[in-house]
């Protein structure tokens, strides 16, 4: 059996037990064999061509008129999907990817799984790139065999079976099969880092070491055993660390986190962060977040980097400050309010800005009487006299005594009948307004549960 049909049968199992299996098919050598072989196998479940055109060469149209023809001379479905790919300070491959996996989320669905045709060349051009970019051991992992894929709605099966197949097999493979495939112009561009790799570096390794692409792509496997070993420990440390989701944002212990020296309470935060869907920050910005965790019990500082996003299901930007020994994680999005007067009914939510008002019925409880409400937001010397207490007291002691994080404090909706102050967001309610049997007030951000 070749190496490709041998490297797939390992799979066959995993692969007949899907919905439906999809190939990003770009049309040239490596995915057009990848599509061929899997269609051989004759699987149980129907295999299926995604074809992404960047739009990017003034050939792009060709490579999809391409593969269109070839899929049905296969008798094998095919989709295909046109992206506009914007840089936006990515850089072009990077942008490029992140549109294609985007469509990929869009077509697939839950159950299925995608199969990408990366061999061991990729592999050791991406471990070689990582290392003289400085990365860690997560980087230096490199391309996972297994995965999800990045950034889709629900998880989403990837999976890239010929990781480990030398790409003179695919050659081998294309040509007992007399397949036709494309050649992208743009990988002979040596601009590109990575095709300086392929073109110059790689073919000089193997001069002097033939094996040097499969061993390079052992050593990416025997890092990524370390690094899911590591991911294992770092998920039993963060959990000691009392992971919580809060109004805005989740929070850690500080006072756990600190019983850990620096270098594993940057493993625990790091792990934090890509768990939580954030960028990992770079060296000086861990130098900035030792400053944060150091800092005084009274302090208030923040720690930021990203980009600041007006959608916060878009973890592009990521702020940590901490507040009364915890360690908050949050969205860089603003959660500035209306400066106007809003009119709330109790029977229907109010959204205000990253927040919703909303309020549920409660038989047993005491809750604040259904109907009409205006909102508004701090002007300062505002007082109150929560129910139970037996003196009015400033809104902004009162806000300190609840404990409500000082980023939100100007955000706190203020809930009025008339002129009369009556509930501050879901923190409490006045004295003298309370009803047995009365709403429960819900302030939360949009996203939550």
């Amino acid at each position: 059996m070749d190496p490709i049909s041998h490297a797939l049968e390992q799979y066959k199992a995993q692969l007949s037990s899907a919905r439906c299996i999809w190939v990003g098919y770009s049309g040239g050598l490596d995915s057009s064999v990848l599509l061929h072989a899997l269609l051989a196998m004759q699987l149980p479940v129907p295999v299926k061509a995604l074809h992404i055109n960047h739009q990017l060469s003034p050939n792009a149209q060709h490579w999809q008129t391409h593969c269109e023809r070839v899929a049905a001379l296969w008798q094998c479905s095919i989709v295909t999907c046109t992206v506009q790919v914007r840089e936006q300070g990515k850089g072009l491959e990077a942008a490029a990817r992140s549109a294609r996996y985007s469509a990929f989320d869009s077509v697939l669905s839950s159950e299925d799984i995608l199969l990408t045709a990366h061999h061991a060349e990729d592999q050791a051009e991406t471990l070689l790139l990582r290392m003289v970019r400085g990365a860690g051991l997560k980087g230096l992992a490199a391309i996972k065999r297994k995965g999800w894929l990045p950034n889709a709605a629900n998880n989403k099966c990837l999976l890239r079976p010929l990781l480990d197949v030398p790409l003179i097999a695919f050659k081998r493979y294309a040509e007992a099969n007399r397949l036709q495939w494309i050649e992208d112009e743009s990988n002979r561009d040596e601009r590109f880092n990575r095709n300086f790799l392929r073109h110059q570096l790689l073919p000089l390794l193997a001069q002097r070491w033939p094996n040097a692409s499969m061993k390079i792509g052992e050593t990416a496997n025997l890092l990524a055993e370390a690094d899911d070993l590591l991911e294992a420990y770092l998920q039993q440390d963060l959990a000691a660390c009392d992971p919580r989701h809060e109004r805005l944002g989740v929070s850690l212990d500080l006072t756990q986190l600190g019983e850990f020296p620096w270098p594993k309470q940057k493993h625990i935060l790091r792990y934090w962060l890509l768990a939580e869907g954030y960028p990992v920050p770079s060296r000086q910005q861990f130098v900035e977040l030792e400053k944060l965790l150091n800092a005084s019990a009274d302090a208030n500082p923040e720690v930021c980097w990203g980009s600041g996003l007006s959608n916060p299901s878009e973890r592009q930007g990521v702020s940590v400050r901490r507040y009364q020994q915890r360690l908050y994680l949050l969205s860089r999005v603003s959660i500035e309010q209306p400066s106007s007067c809003l009119d709330w009914n109790t029977s229907s939510s109010l959204r205000l800005g990253v927040f919703e008002l909303s309020a549920a019925p409660s038989a047993s409880r005491m809750g604040l009487p259904s109907g009409q409400y205006q909102v508004r937001f701090r002007q300062g010397g505002e007082r109150c006299k929560p129910a139970g207490r037996a003196h009015s007291q400033s809104l902004k002691k009162l806000l300190q005594a609840y404990n409500l994080e000082p980023w939100l404090r100007d955000s706190v909706p203020l809930i009025y009948s008339g002129d009369e102050l009556v509930a501050v967001g879901d923190l409490w309610i006045c004295a003298g307004w309370q009803k047995l049997g009365g709403l429960q007030v819900r302030w939360r951000t949009v996203s939550s549960e």
